[in-house]
């Protein structure tokens, strides 16, 4: 491939040089007083502007609806959570879990008795009544809903990770048409450059 040219009329090692060489100043100011300017400059550099602006809005868009909908599931699980008392049974053994387990016994908003398995922080000795959390009419024991701030920054943390995939998924896109703009440049200045590179070097066809 013959050499091309630079923003600056410098000669560059090859076709895609000078694609490189165009790209960093591919802004409409400087794109506008560029002599190396073609329609097709002007296509990629709209063409960009648009993806940033609609990836700009996808991702702030997608965090928010993200954080929402995690607080929104936070507090569904808060509003359909309770605690009742529970008759502690017997203890799990140890070696099961690092953690407390108990079997517990606890009555249902209709009278029913229901068992099941707990798990704390700590292991109960002995017998007696304990906390527990759950849900359906007290017929399903579930873990701790998360609490308020829990909920917010679980929020915000499933906000910002939407964000950055968002933004991830742009930098993919960008560059993959940026590649694309790339290659139909160098197929256009290696034809331009067959057609007046004769000429300019001075040799005849």
């Amino acid at each position: 491939m013959r050499p091309g040219w630079g923003r600056n009329g410098d000669a560059v090692d090859s076709a895609e040089g000078a694609v490189m060489h165009l790209w960093p100043v591919a802004s409409p100011q400087r794109l506008k007083h560029s002599p190396l300017r073609r329609r097709s400059d002007v296509v990629q550099l709209c063409v960009l502007m648009l993806l940033s602006l609609i990836f700009a809005v996808a991702a702030s868009v997608g965090g928010l609806i993200t954080a929402y909908s995690l607080q929104e599931s936070a507090a569904r699980k808060r509003a359909a959570s309770y605690r009742v008392t529970a008759v502690l049974q017997s203890v799990v053994p140890e070696q099961d879990t690092a953690l407390g387990r108990v079997s517990v016994r606890w009555k249902a908003e209709d009278g029913s008795l229901h068992t099941g398995t707990a798990r704390f922080d700590w292991k109960p000795k002995g017998s007696g009544t304990i906390r527990v959390w759950v849900t359906d009419h007290a017929t399903r024991l579930v873990s701790r809903p998360p609490s308020p701030t829990q909920g917010m920054v679980t929020a915000v943390e499933g906000g910002i990770v939407a964000a950055l995939g968002v933004g991830l998924l742009f930098l993919l896109v960008r560059f993959t048409i940026q590649r694309a703009f790339c290659r139909f440049h160098m197929r256009e200045w290696e034809r331009e450059w067959t057609e007046k590179g004769p000429g300019w070097s001075g040799r005849s066809r």
